[in-house]
């Protein structure tokens, strides 16, 4: 049923159903938990450099701003995935801008002034210290 697809962690007989029936769930579901797919290429939070964790956190606080600004959910702006490929990337341009993952001509074109002027003043603060 689809109960148990979303039951995470049956580990005996004895366990209850999600709807109150007692008794083992089918052996594909009790085989494992079930653990979101890694994406290749995406570098970790942990990944990444102090710098690039900084630059990635001050992107996130502008996405917040300009998502609450047009009304609509942060990862429509851009997701953290894209965010930290440009934390890594540090595009000076649009055209590398568009090199993170998820970011496009449109989205480049819609929201990349304002990503590319957070990676400008995160590198003059940087440079600055």
């Amino acid at each position: 049923c689809r109960e148990c697809k979303k039951w995470w962690a049956v580990r005996d007989s004895n366990s209850r159903h999600p709807r109150g029936k007692r008794g083992a769930l089918p052996a594909e579901l009790t085989a494992r938990r079930w653990r979101p797919h890694k994406a290749f290429g995406v570098p970790a939070p942990d990944a990444l450099d102090d710098e690039a964790r900084a630059l990635f956190e001050s992107l996130r606080l502008h996405r917040r701003e300009v998502a609450r600004a047009e009304g609509v959910p942060p990862y429509v702006v851009a997701t953290d995935r894209a965010l930290r490929d440009i934390a890594a990337l540090r595009p000076g341009s649009r055209a590398e801008l568009e090199q993170a993952h998820g970011i496009g001509p449109a989205k480049a074109a819609r929201y990349g002034a304002g990503l590319l002027e957070v990676v400008r003043l995160h590198r003059e603060g940087s440079a600055a210290r």
